[in-house]
């Protein structure tokens, strides 16, 4: 089965919703944060596990994301990792174009 991490600003947290509902009635496996946490797990732990266990990074850019360590630190997991990153750009805040490296979508 495919499957996929859904990268998001809290502030995306619906969007994240509706993407995750709408992939997952199309049989897509997908892991948002809310619903898929283990108690009692470490955050860093549990969002590597999650992004190395899936084929794609689903990053829901937009102001908040660019401001959150959390939304970075998984867009590097998955370039790091090696997944398909698949940037989807909620306002007009340009998408990173380097992490030391080019970016796919660059």
């Amino acid at each position: 089965m495919a499957s996929a991490f859904i990268s998001h600003s809290s502030a995306q947290k619906p969007l994240a919703r509706e993407i995750r509902d709408a992939l997952a009635q199309r049989g897509l496996e997908v892991w948002l944060d809310e619903a898929d946490l283990r108690a009692g797990s470490l955050l860093r732990t549990e969002l590597q596990r999650a992004v190395a266990a899936r084929a794609a990074l689903i990053l829901l850019w937009s102001e908040q994301a660019a401001d959150s360590r959390w939304v970075l630190a998984e867009l590097l997991m998955g370039f790091h990792l090696d997944r398909q990153l698949l940037p989807c750009a909620v306002d007009n805040t340009p998408c990173p174009n380097s992490c030391g490296r080019e970016l796919p979508w660059t």
